[in-house]
């Protein structure tokens, strides 16, 4: 067994949740391996003091404030549970797509910069094709040339 895949299942074989053949090969792997059976015996160390330690249970007061706090945060709204930078993000976003939504769209005809999705194309008939284009660097060259072909 490999070094690298033997040290990954030294918990599950500590805790002998392995496969009696995947255990096997691990046990001779950790004879053979001075470094990885260093690293199980102080997991197996570190396993014995939890083991010993003593139970310590919690005073009646700091259950009822523990309670207390779980009544609490149960009944605070989901909405004021979120952190205000995403809060923040969200209005920021909803106010630049509304502000997106409603501003006036520029005509083509009358005004230069962006031309919206409203343009009207009642009267200039048929959409235009851009024929033998080579290359399109970005938007303003596409509507330039359906300008130019109406």
């Amino acid at each position: 067994m490999e070094h690298f895949t033997a040290w990954n299942l030294l918990d599950e074989y500590h805790d002998g949740e392995l496969p009696e053949t995947t255990a096997s090969l691990v046990r001779d792997h950790l004879k053979a391996c001075p470094e990885c059976m260093q690293e199980f015996a102080g997991r197996e160390n570190l396993a014995r003091a939890i083991r010993s330690a003593a139970v310590v249970q919690p005073s009646g007061d700091f259950v009822r404030q523990v309670a207390r706090r779980i009544v609490e945060s149960q009944s605070e709204p989901e909405l004021l549970r979120w952190p205000v930078p995403a809060m923040a993000v969200a209005l920021a976003a909803s106010a630049l797509i509304m502000a997106g939504l409603f501003s006036p769209a520029p005509r083509a005809d009358s005004q230069a910069g962006l031309v919206s999705t409203t343009f009207e194309y009642e009267n200039s008939g048929p959409m235009p094709v851009l024929e033998n284009v080579v290359e399109i660097v970005d938007h303003d060259q596409v509507l330039g040339s359906l300008l130019e072909e109406s």
